[in-house]
């Protein structure tokens, strides 16, 4: 790569980080040397919030990553040359053909050039970006690229498949919790035998393995019914220990939903009890417009002395609270009104507002100075 694309890179990386650290302020991420490596690898995660679960896991590796993006994206002059430019390798989806047959082997071909030279190549393996908190069956798409390259290179070449589980408190909120859950890698060369076995075999085997070791990395609920319960409890866990961190909270998240299973298998009659009591409490709580939060710390010691200091605090800091809610309705307010003006679907909302503000907040800073500058 060309010294400029280099610059150009870390430039856009540097970019990146700042902005996701902006948007998502309370990001944890686990087993950060995982993050660190030098082997020929296929960087792998979850995608339930479109660019930002790239630019989240891209943006942490410590070396040059290239990307696996739909063909979709590359389809007039511009956009070719742009994504081209920013390190993406297009991939043919039957949405991107109009289920006409897939002419991949371009790609493959690149693939297979770019990770025998020693690269690192993101891939988002479920194929498709919905905002839920449950992964989608993995595409055998990432399997095949891992068997060609190694392959080519006799079993060789040391590619390894790196697994991130990135798990959203609320994908498109501004300020709230993320967490990244960097996997132990998945040697390819472990898998030789299967492939010199049966090729077909050895693709499924591999994205199972690669599926199961994904989702032990994330809060995979197995629906919307039983993401909503596990809401609830979550909320109530939340506010019960403020002083856990966020990987306590997950961790404990897990093993909740895995207890949940455990009793809606072995006692379906208590369980539906129980969630009937959960939900209810949940309902109880929006129709008296309360939250949990509110009525913990009313059980906490001193708390009506809490609520009295409250008070004059928050006269004291309302000036300040206006002045910054001002300043910064309008650069706040551009991302806002371009996302309901594009109408997209709801996971590119946390996208197009991270990306916009990237554009107005420094816009807006600038021209202010500017105007302070010439009335002073």
């Amino acid at each position: 790569m060309s010294p400029f694309l280099s610059a150009l890179y870390r430039f856009l990386k540097i970019i990146a980080r700042i902005a996701i650290r902006i948007y998502y302020p309370r990001t944890t991420i686990i087993n950060r040397a995982g993050l660190h490596f030098d082997n020929p690898a296929i960087v792998v995660s979850n995608h339930p919030n479109t660019l930002l679960d790239v630019l989240l896991s891209a943006s942490r590796i410590h070396r040059q990553v290239c990307f696996l993006a739909n063909a979709g994206l590359f389809k007039t002059p511009f956009t070719d040359w742009l994504f081209s430019t920013l390190y993406c390798i297009p991939i043919e989806r039957y949405d991107d053909t109009g289920g006409k047959p897939l002419n991949n082997a371009d790609a493959f071909a690149r693939c297979d050039a770019f990770l025998s030279a020693g690269g690192a190549l993101f891939i988002a393996p479920e194929g498709n970006s919905w905002m839920e908190r449950r992964m989608q069956k993995l595409k055998t798409g990432t399997a095949r690229i891992a068997f060609s390259a190694e392959n080519k290179n006799n079993f060789a070449l040391g590619l390894m498949i790196h697994p991130i589980g990135l798990t959203y408190e609320d994908p498109q909120r501004f300020g709230s919790r993320v967490l990244v859950n960097v996997g132990e890698p998945v040697r390819i060369a472990d898998f030789q035998e299967d492939y010199a076995a049966n090729p077909i075999e050895a693709v499924r085997k591999l994205t199972a393995f690669l599926e199961a070791r994904m989702r032990a990395l994330t809060i995979d609920t197995a629906d919307e019914e039983e993401d909503q319960l596990l809401r609830v409890l979550e909320r109530v866990q939340r506010n019960d220990h403020p002083e856990w961190t966020n990987e306590q909270h997950f961790l404990q998240t897990q093993a909740v939903l895995k207890s949940l299973r455990a009793q809606q298998q072995d006692a379906p009659e208590a369980f539906a009890v129980f969630r009937h009591q959960a939900l209810e409490y949940r309902q109880l709580l929006d129709q008296h417009r309360l939250t949990d939060r509110a009525l913990v710390a009313r059980r906490r010691p001193y708390a009506g002395l809490l609520r009295w200091l409250q008070i004059p605090l928050a006269i004291l800091g309302l000036p300040v609270f206006l002045y910054g809610w001002i300043n910064h309705l309008l650069p706040a307010g551009i991302p806002v009104l371009l996302k309901r003006k594009l109408k997209l679907y709801p996971g590119y909302d946390g996208t197009v507002k991270l990306m916009a503000g990237i554009f107005s907040f420094p816009l807006f800073y600038w021209l202010q100075s500017e105007a302070v500058e010439a009335w002073v």
